[in-house]
């Protein structure tokens, strides 16, 4: 058994990953899925509303950089990811200042560059009291 497999962890929740950037959003899509959770990926806003309502994810992991401009669907995206009772992760470059009301929709959020474990622990606890 290898050291990789012993960090693994049976998963078992559906996450969200809201990020614009192709190739993170490939990379967070690999280590959640990592964990065994079942991942699907939205490029924007718009797109993540959709994916709320038909794929009903326990957590959205959302990049918050490019939220001035989609600034109403956001508001929007919390509406529903509360109505859907699914948490939102914000992910931010460091030294962002994020909206108040960004920082009121989260339960969290994770400055790039992420600490893996931290973020796994965190998707790990939502995901945990999504099912409670």
């Amino acid at each position: 058994m290898n050291r990789l497999s012993l960090l693994r962890k049976p998963g078992r929740g559906r996450v969200l990953v809201v990020n614009g950037d192709d190739t993170s959003s490939k990379a967070l899509q690999l280590i959640v899925a990592f964990d065994g959770h079942d991942v699907r990926r939205a490029a924007d806003a718009s797109q993540a509303l959709g994916a709320i309502d038909e794929f009903r994810p326990h957590v959205v992991l959302l990049d918050a950089a490019p939220l001035d401009a989609e600034r109403a669907l956001c508001g929007e995206l919390a509406e529903r990811a509360e109505r859907a009772h699914t948490s939102i992760i914000l992910t931010s470059p460091p030294r962002t200042r994020l909206d108040r009301r960004l920082r009121r929709w989260a339960v969290a959020t994770v400055t790039r560059p992420f600490d893996f474990m931290e973020l796994r622990l965190l998707i790990s606890r939502e995901v945990g009291r999504a099912e409670l």
